[in-house]
């Protein structure tokens, strides 16, 4: 037994829900057999970094322990991915969360079997097969919405713990705090004011098909309107979640038999929880990535397909939480350095497209705009996220926007400006329900331009007088004459990009505090030396 395992064995030895278990050792397999005939058995070295700090490795073996033990069955019941509507009856091929003997257990965590076969497959949400796909479609046609089903074999892109993995088909706002929160470093309150309307409150649980709850809390990543629409100024509530990126968040959610069901700050006392939300969000990173290891995965693996010729890295599983891995951001910083050390430095994008499909293409791709293009052709689907390439970092994620000769710049320009529609949309709805006087709420326009991009407007008048405007690519200030037939004076006109307008009248435009995704206060009108002002930088390129 080598000195790691022995370690480990130690430390599972002296855990509290380990009293009275009979504890083994297989190689680098650590078997439990609970006093009530439930079994536990995983691979330490595959989830603990082994130069980390001892105290670091104990605390993190004893929470994986514990979740080990939550998740524990009996050793010869085979059941379906929890809350993910892949069952144990044949039916959608299901996942054996703990296997009949040391072989079968070490066929699943190699990836061989019906679990690597059907690694690909999405689960279903809202009642839909995810990954079902239509049979008249030619494979240039096939959706980054739409997970491979043929993915066949597992290679490795790094050797690190917990490392992205590649399983090859035939085609071969603040990110600071964000960060810190899923890390433990931060707290957000619930009686933070930042948006509180909530009729339409995401009480519709995402319906999945399953047999039994995980009881794991694991992370969803939405569309920043998803979280918008869940608060209830009336009640003071809203579903638990923090901002990834201006346009993209994260919560919360019990992993149930046949739902995901967003959790509340109002569930946080009724459950016994923190209200100290940021290491409830670094817990759920960790079930997340235990949970991939559940189903018998050695590591997070990365699909490879081709889609309208390129080639495309797809997030496989867990079924109905691909998408969370974008809430995992040590992990997609791993993939992310992974993929460009084995393809060259060349640069990944990373693209939350749907609820169900997470995927990565290469910046230089010579097919790029032909992924986006299939992606505008599913604007309106209802478990859309915000389907544009982001950079990942330490410090979180970063949208890419190429240059505007760039040739998927028109296709991303329309992408990005009709998301962004959406989801201010619900945020004006959402602040119209707020106390207090926060004057004009200004919508979110859309323009096409004549070089064949779309762009995106607010519109401030002067009969205004205080208010807000979303964050856009331009701000036009409309100055309204008096109206009465005999003045000459029919107003003004002036268009100009938002970062020139707030550069050329700071008085007037000001961050806004504390609201989700960015606008900015208005107070006022310009002066007519301000227009003038304004007006002459209108021709200034950025």
């Amino acid at each position: 037994m080598s000195s790691f395992m022995e370690w480990a064995t130690q430390v599972a030895s002296e855990h509290p829900d380990l009293h009275g278990a009979f504890i083994d050792v297989e190689g680098e397999w650590l078997d439990v057999l609970l006093a009530d005939g439930r079994t536990v058995r995983f691979r330490p070295s595959q989830m603990l970094d082994r130069e980390a700090p001892e105290p670091a490795r104990r605390e993190m073996l004893n929470r994986l322990i514990t979740i080990g033990v939550k998740l524990a069955k009996h050793s010869s019941t085979t059941e379906g991915t929890p809350g993910s509507g892949v069952n144990g009856d044949g039916n959608g091929g299901g996942d054996t969360r703990s296997a009949d003997g040391p072989q079968e257990a070490a066929a699943a965590a190699n990836g061989s079997g019906s679990d690597a076969q059907n690694a690909g497959i999405a689960g279903m949400e809202d009642g839909n097969h995810a990954g079902t796909s239509d049979s008249s479609q030619s494979p240039d046609e096939a959706l980054p919405f739409d997970d491979p089903s043929d993915i066949e074999a597992s290679t490795s892109l790094s050797d690190q713990s917990f490392g992205p993995q590649v399983a090859r088909g035939p085609n071969g706002n603040p990110f600071g705090p964000a960060f810190d929160a899923l890390f433990g470093a931060t707290s957000q309150d619930a009686g933070q004011r930042e948006l509180t309307y909530g009729e339409e409150a995401a009480q519709d649980f995402d319906e999945l098909d399953g047999e039994e709850s995980s009881g794991l809390i694991l992370p969803i990543v939405r569309a920043a309107d998803y979280f918008i629409s869940s608060h209830n100024h009336a009640v003071g509530d809203s579903m638990v979640y923090i901002p990834l990126t201006d346009f993209v968040g994260v919560g919360l959610a019990d992993d149930k038999p046949d739902t995901i069901e967003p959790i509340y700050y109002s569930d946080l006392g009724e459950r016994g929880l923190t209200s100290e939300i940021g290491p409830l969000f670094a817990d759920s990173v960790n079930s997340l990535r235990h949970l991939n290891f559940q189903h018998g995965r050695p590591g997070l693996e990365l699909g490879v397909t081709e889609i309208g010729g390129a080639e495309v890295f797809i997030f496989t599983g867990p079924a109905n939480y691909q998408s969370s891995w974008f809430a995992d951001l040590d992990m997609t910083q791993t993939v992310s350095e992974s993929l460009a050390a084995e393809y060259g430095d060349r640069l990944p994008l990373f693209v939350p497209a749907s609820r169900t499909s997470f995927f990565v293409i290469m910046a230089d791709d010579p097919h790029l705009a032909d992924v986006f293009a299939s992606l505008r052709n599913r604007v309106g689907e209802q478990d859309a996220i915000y389907p544009l390439p982001h950079t990942v970092a330490a410090d979180g994620w970063q949208e890419w926007i190429p240059l505007p000769d760039h040739p998927a710049a028109d296709l991303l320009s329309e992408l990005r400006v009709t998301h962004r529609e959406r989801i201010y949309a619900a945020q004006a709805l959402a602040m119209r329900q707020w106390p207090g006087d926060l004057g004009t709420i200004k919508e979110f326009e859309t323009r096409h331009v004549k070089s064949g991009s779309t762009v995106s407007s607010a519109r401030w008048e002067s009969t205004d007088g205080h208010g807000s405007i979303p964050s856009t690519d331009f701000i036009s200030f409309v100055r309204h004459g008096s109206g009465l037939p005999w003045d000459e004076d029919r107003g003004d006109l002036v268009t100009v990009r938002s970062v020139v307008a707030r550069d050329v009248w700071p008085e007037g435009i000001a961050a806004s505090a504390d609201v989700w995704p960015p606008r900015f206060d208005v107070k006022g009108f310009p002066t007519p030396n301000q227009m003038d002002a304004l007006r002459q930088a209108s021709y200034r390129e950025i």
